[in-house]
């Protein structure tokens, strides 16, 4: 059975093959943990998976900010004009969680691409732990180096400013380390803390997430069920 035949819409499950009975030990589930890890195609998937949740829920985030910005264009112009102000009603932001979605985009990608790279592919073949720790944290400006993705300064910035929305961000409303909430000078002379983003920043982590996905097999979404992948690609 080819890789191709075992992979479908749910790869962590489809891709595992002849299910050992209970009483066998962790010598297959290892056997097939590695076969998975070493799959572009798996990371292709997982990565298209998250690409178009980061969709949905950064175009939420866009919905969110023009809300938001016309109440508040809303409320000025009564105080200009001292009239009362109107109803306002709160709104739910889906921005962190959008960057958070965007960071494990570019996680995965730089991940599948940095993994099955012929240095680091035999490393983790022979289960070496300095390339284990190289691979597996959420680093992303050294998981791009892992990969031989070279990133501009925007690019770069971008993604130490995702590596918030990863690690915390994203899903707590404070870092263990109050070190993450200190302001810093950036390179266009502002000062703000690195949690601290705009609606611009989705086109450029859409621009890089375009750029790195095709270093991982194509997938044509657009084909019937059975013939997503051919067996050439798979083995890419």
């Amino acid at each position: 059975m080819t890789d191709a035949e075992v992979i479908t819409q749910t790869p962590l499950l489809d891709a595992i093959t002849d299910l050992p009975t209970y009483d066998q030990d962790l010598l297959f589930w290892e056997e097939q943990l590695a076969r998975l890890l070493q799959m572009p195609l798996v990371w292709a998937l997982n990565a298209d998976e998250l690409i178009k949740a980061f969709e949905l829920v950064s175009a939420q985030a866009v919905e969110d900010n023009r809300v938001k910005t016309k109440q508040i264009r809303e409320q000025f112009e009564c105080l200009r004009k001292n009239s009362p102000p109107p109803v306002r009603y709160p709104i739910i932001q889906v921005g962190r969680i959008a960057r958070m979605l965007g960071g494990y985009v570019l996680e995965t990608l730089f991940k599948g691409v940095a993994i099955n790279l012929p240095d680091n592919l035999a490393g983790l073949k022979s289960k070496d732990r300095a390339t284990m720790k190289r691979l597996f944290h959420h680093e992303l400006r050294k998981l791009a180096k892992e990969a031989g993705v070279t990133l501009s300064e925007n690019e770069t910035l971008l993604c130490e400013r995702l590596e918030q929305y990863t690690v915390w961000a994203g899903r707590y409303p404070a870092p263990k380390d109050v070190r993450s909430l200190l302001p810093r000078q950036f390179p266009d002379g502002s000062i703000s803390a690195l949690t601290t983003g705009s609606i611009e920043d989705f086109a450029t982590l859409r621009a890089l997430i375009a750029r790195v996905r095709t270093l991982l097999p194509p997938i044509d979404w657009s084909q019937p069920y059975n013939s997503v992948v051919s067996p050439s690609e798979a083995q890419t």
